[in-house]
């Protein structure tokens, strides 16, 4: 066993969990929003060749890294700025054993529009309306 518990994980172990049940279940309604007729979903880890590879395959692209937003849509948090915040607490003294481990709290909605154009999918307006970004 890794952690106690999440509130209070013990040892050296604390952080950010930026990837749960919650998030993927978010990407997926925003999948089927995009895709109707969609009966798989993956999740794959190494951002750039999946990128390259989902423009080739024509396929929507959903991330928590928004730099350079080259996939089509992205949702980010504020998962390193918390991480920074955490590295600063620790290196001042704090133990990491009473650190909770975090759940992000805030999403930010992208929508690059140039992408899915490319892929040749067209954005429905309701979903543009509640992007806090949209990428022409």
């Amino acid at each position: 066993m890794f952690l106690r518990r999440c509130a209070r994980p013990g040892g050296n172990a604390t952080g950010i969990n930026f990837f749960n049940q919650e998030v993927a279940s978010k990407w997926v309604r925003l999948l089927h929003e995009l895709m109707l007729n969609a009966i798989r979903v993956a999740v794959l880890m190494r951002r750039a060749q999946i990128v390259e590879w989902a423009l080739k395959a024509r396929l929507p692209t959903i991330s928590l890294i928004t730099r350079g937003a080259d996939g089509l849509r992205a949702q980010s948090s504020d998962v390193y700025k918390r991480a920074a915040i955490y590295v600063d607490r620790i290196l001042r003294g704090a133990k990491a054993a009473v650190l909770p481990i975090e759940q992000p709290t805030r999403f930010t909605l992208v929508i690059n529009v140039k992408t899915a154009k490319v892929i040749g999918l067209e954005i429905p307006a309701t979903m543009l309306a509640r992007a806090d970004e949209v990428i022409e």
